[in-house]
């Protein structure tokens, strides 16, 4: 599986070779985006296998995470791939804004018969680590808005995120944005290995590879560039003695969990929901 990110990936301006290439060799594309420019590369993003777009909240809330009408050229870009066959996820970032759309969204994915997944704000690079830190939560509204998700997943499909993940966020023992290291009192909490560094990497647009956007965004890992030591030498730096144990990133618990049976029980269920929600109403 290869995910494209940003930034923005419609803006790259070979984006219709690099899928090209990607959907010739038979793996799987993510292609995450704000859906501004989906209608400009509607072919491309048609090649995907699943399109992520970023849909935050009602008009209001949407605007403040991502600027004056991002709302409308998002909701323009989800309903077109939806009427072209594209596969569409909506992401959902948390911060003080949307805290409460938490039924807006799940009425929006609904309605278009989507999944849609929830995610606290991290850390980006500078030079906007003050604008996150103006948007962000505190601890205690995360656990607050998980605490919610929690219920509201009990009444619908179209949650992504695993109860497991929803309940290995609420009882994160740690101040979220923050990593436990192995050598952490709190590195009981999640013993299980985590996936990035082991089975994926973040693969910067200038070369460098990090195991996640966590270790991208912090001083505690410096990544080889493939430029430089090539893929297996920045591979391998990205892979040995990680000092981390775990972090408030959750979707490493759903990445772990994807192979085991009740987790694949779990998303058959899901998918027979969907399936059986989107013919009852075409009928």
């Amino acid at each position: 599986m290869i995910s494209l990110v940003g930034g923005e990936p419609l803006l790259h301006p070979d984006i219709g070779r690099l899928v090209a290439y990607i959907v010739e060799k038979n793996i799987f594309l993510n292609l995450t985006t704000n859906g501004f420019l989906l209608g400009e590369h509607l072919d491309t993003v048609k090649q995907a296998t699943e399109v992520s777009i970023s849909l935050d909240g009602d008009i209001v809330p949407h605007n403040k995470n991502r600027g004056e009408m991002s709302f409308e050229r998002a909701a323009r870009g989800i309903d077109l791939a939806v009427e072209n066959g594209v596969k569409v996820r909506l992401c959902a970032v948390v911060t003080r804004y949307n805290f409460d759309q938490i039924d807006f969204l799940i009425d929006y994915a609904e309605q278009r018969n989507l999944f849609i997944s929830f995610t606290p704000l991290i850390d980006p690079p500078d030079p906007r680590k003050k604008v996150a830190d103006d948007m962000r939560l505190s601890d205690q509204k995360i656990r607050e808005f998980f605490s919610r998700l929690k219920e509201a997943k009990k009444r619908t499909s179209c949650i992504i995120n695993s109860m497991v993940n929803i309940e290995y966020m609420i009882n994160y023992p740690a101040q979220y944005g923050h990593v436990i290291f192995k050598d952490s009192p709190n590195a009981g909490y999640y013993t299980p290995p985590c996936p990035y560094g082991r089975f994926q990497y973040l693969i910067i647009n200038t070369g460098q590879i990090y195991p996640c956007a966590i270790m991208w965004n912090n001083d505690y890992f410096q990544a080889k560039n493939i430029f430089d030591v090539g893929f297996d030498g920045a591979f391998s730096c990205a892979s040995d003695d990680l000092p981390c144990q775990c972090c408030s990133f959750a979707n490493a618990v759903d990445w772990n969990n994807v192979t085991s049976l009740p987790w694949l029980w779990y998303g058959l269920k899901m998918t027979l929901k969907q399936y059986v929600k989107k013919n009852g109403r075409n009928r």
